[in-house]
């Protein structure tokens, strides 16, 4: 066992240096307040402790090309230029408008048209109108030419064309007077009331328009046409030539017309009329709905005073009412009445 000597122990400890630990104590202490000075100062916003928050914006930079400067532009300027370009803006609108939708005063009224023949009264006749230019300065009146002539001229051929010629003829049926014309038209009620269900009319008519359509010559014209709610005209709708083959086919064409429907008689002399003959000869029973005055107005207007109109009424035993319809019509349109008992018809 070694002894332990105190000498020995003093002499292998080593001794501190205690001003190098100074010296280091000092250089790192003065580090750390600098340190702290420098972040409280980053910290405050420009080296002021305690300085409120500022807002921050947005800065455009613009490069001018030919001189390599930079312009700086802040939210300031951007708002001024939005300012101005919308009131460029708007005064380019207003102006627009203004050329486009000029100001109307308010005493403007619409402006006065001279029209021909309306500069002094809506009563001139065609005439003065034809005759007067606008503003009202008379003209000499339309002269027509050889060829306008000879076009009115050739119209004028083709619609006579149309109209039967020769001498008139006059007919007779069941019992009427004496009926006068070139064309004829025999208007057929074809309703359930004339069949034989009812009057039982059909097959008496069919032998006696047979009879006096046969007294017709060539140059003549005739329709036989049957309503009751519609119309049905024998082949084709026109007025068709008194020729034979037409008139046999008088009594088949009757014969074939079956009796049924509602009766419409404004509707069958309307269409009557539209052949525009000389004469037409209207039969049936009168059954209801009757005609109104203002019916027969409409028919005396279309009829024009061209066409006579002869009715002939159907019934059994005698006549049960006088100044029906059926005489009005006859008398407004230059034609005759005539009511005939089926009873006798069948003697």
């Amino acid at each position: 066992m070694q002894n332990y000597n105190p000498e020995h122990a003093s002499q292998q400890r080593p001794e501190r240096n205690w001003g190098s630990f100074g010296l280091s104590f000092l250089f790192h202490g003065s580090l750390f307040i600098l340190l702290w000075i420098f972040g409280s100062y980053s910290s405050a916003g420009d080296g002021l402790i305690g300085e409120p928050d500022r807002k921050a914006g947005i800065v455009l930079t613009q490069r001018d090309a030919t001189s390599d400067q930079q312009e700086y532009l802040d939210e300031s300027d951007t708002v001024d230029q939005l300012t101005e370009d919308s009131s460029q803006s708007s005064a380019e609108a207003a102006a627009m408008a203004e050329m486009q939708a000029p100001e109307i005063p308010e005493t403007a009224s619409s402006p006065r048209i001279a029209l021909p023949g309306f500069e002094t009264s809506n009563a001139m006749d065609a005439n003065k109108m034809a005759a007067t230019e606008i503003g009202g300065n008379p003209k000499a009146a339309y002269e027509l030419t050889d060829t306008d002539r000879e076009m009115i001229a050739a119209d004028q051929a083709y619609f006579d064309s149309l109209q039967p010629a020769g001498p008139a003829t006059a007919l007779s049926v069941f019992g009427s007077g004496r009926m006068t014309g070139r064309s004829f038209l025999f208007l057929l009620d074809r309703s359930k009331s004339m069949g034989s269900g009812g009057l039982g009319v059909m097959q008496v008519a069919r032998r006696e328009l047979a009879r006096a359509i046969d007294q017709l010559e060539d140059h003549h014209k005739f329709q036989v046409l049957g309503y009751n709610d519609g119309t049905t005209p024998m082949k084709v709708p026109r007025l068709l030539d008194a020729t034979d083959e037409h008139k046999r086919a008088v009594p088949e064409f009757i014969a074939n017309m079956a009796a049924y429907g509602r009766t419409k008689h404004d509707a069958g002399l309307l269409s009557a009329v539209a052949y525009r003959p000389d004469v037409i000869v209207f039969m049936t029973d009168g059954d209801l709905p009757g005609l109104k005055d203002s019916q027969l107005e409409k028919i005396r207007r279309a009829a024009d005073g061209k066409i006579q109109i002869h009715c002939i009424q159907f019934g059994l035993g005698g006549q049960r009412s006088e100044g029906n319809f059926m005489e009005t019509l006859a008398r407004q349109n230059g034609g005759t009445f005539r009511y005939v008992d089926v009873n006798d018809l069948n003697r």
